[in-house]
């Protein structure tokens, strides 16, 4: 859910999503619909949830996990 919040207020990814979209409208005209409080305002909050996501633990995968997994994937394909 922090994830799906961050990318909310990422600018960078709404307009990758928009272009991906096959929509008529670009970068620029979105630029220039978008006052300069609200672009500060979005920063601001993709900062704050990019914080939360930071100190949360869920946002990454040890490499242990992966280790773990391919190495029983390994010894049960070398058993049979």
């Amino acid at each position: 859910q922090l994830k799906y919040l961050d990318s909310l207020f990422d600018m960078a990814h709404a307009k990758k999503k928009l272009e991906g979209s096959g929509s008529t409208i670009t970068e620029k005209e979105v630029d220039k619909s978008i006052s300069r409080e609200d672009k500060d305002a979005f920063a601001m909050l993709h900062g704050f949830s990019g914080h939360s996501l930071n100190k949360s633990g869920y946002n990454w995968v040890s490499g242990s996990f992966f280790q773990t997994l391919f190495g029983m994937c390994q010894a049960a394909s070398t058993a049979t």
